[in-house]
């Protein structure tokens, strides 16, 4: 009876498509939220979206194959790298987020930095949480997560074009 009882209050903590679903909502809750927060306290720095040349729908294609490949190079690359050489996934976690920011959004002033950081911490977390359980998993976290943050970040461009 007792192992029934704590096998109800800790599913979350076992492997299973339920954790991942948990930890996937988690995440997206923290990486929208992350965002939101990080907006409101600088809402003059939004990026200048007046020369939005493409259409929406080539805009979207791109946006969602430039996220996975984001995904794959800033998270599950590093990440995988650390963990096969020197058993530090941690490590490959922190070499992402701190090429991914200064990399991709070094020209975004201190918003971009640090919106930038928090979607790869938030990103990573998720994939480090998954990791130990299911490879697959985690890249599906990955990548989920990164085209989640696109469907927000491009219904908040065309919302303001």
């Amino acid at each position: 009876m007792l192992e029934s009882t704590s096998h109800r209050t800790t599913w979350f903590l076992r492997p299973s498509r339920g954790r991942s679903a948990f930890v996937f909502a988690i995440a997206a809750l923290l990486l929208l939220g992350g965002i939101i927060l990080l907006g409101m306290v600088s809402p003059g720095a939004a990026p200048d979206i007046d020369d939005l040349t493409q259409t929406p729908a080539v805009l979207a294609v791109v946006g969602f194959g430039v996220m996975v490949l984001e995904a794959v190079v800033f998270t599950i690359l590093p990440i995988e790298a650390t963990r096969r050489l020197w058993r530090r996934p941690g490590l490959g976690a922190a070499i992402g987020a701190a090429t991914y920011g200064p990399i991709i959004h070094w020209d975004n002033g201190w918003l971009g930095l640090s919106t930038s950081i928090w979607i790869i911490a938030v990103v990573s977390g998720a994939y480090l949480i998954e990791r130990p359980s299911s490879l697959a998993r985690a890249i599906c976290q990955a990548v989920g997560l990164k085209l989640l943050f696109w469907v927000f970040a491009l219904s908040a461009l065309l919302s303001d074009a």
